[in-house]
């Protein structure tokens, strides 16, 4: 019973914070420790790719890449987009931004920034916003 309670409440909180976030973009703004960068315009299927990268001193702690439409809805949260490039190339767009992600803090150097197999144009979107955010520092 007790198990039971406290799964409820868990899924309570979860479904509270889904609903209160709905999707839309968290990232951060240019600061002193956070480089941001975007694109400028939506592409032919409207997403904007965007990026954040935030530093302790000269290290790179954390980076925050995704692609947004314009209602501010988050590509690796939108579950058709996400069934369509899973089952096209059995990557998710979540996962391949959080690859990428992951390797950009773990190298500290874009240029050993692997391309995710099956998000060829994912890799080269965060590349291109990675090399203007951090140039922008």
């Amino acid at each position: 019973m007790k198990r039971t309670l406290v799964l409820i409440g868990s899924m309570l909180v979860i479904l509270t914070f889904v609903t209160a976030c709905g999707g839309k973009s968290a990232f951060p703004k240019a600061s002193d420790n956070v480089a941001v960068a975007e694109e400028g315009a939506f592409d032919a299927h409207g997403w904007k790719a965007k990026i954040a990268i935030t530093f302790d001193g000269d290290t790179i702690t954390k980076v925050q890449f995704d692609e947004l439409n314009k209602k501010g809805d988050l590509k690796s949260q939108d579950k058709t987009y996400t069934s369509q490039m899973e089952s096209a190339t059995g990557v998710t767009p979540a996962a391949a931004n959080e690859q990428l992600a992951a390797s950009l803090v773990e190298t500290q150097d874009l240029s050993k920034v692997d391309t995710v197999t099956g998000a060829t144009d994912t890799t080269t979107r965060f590349k291109e916003l990675a090399e203007k955010a951090l140039s922008s520092r």
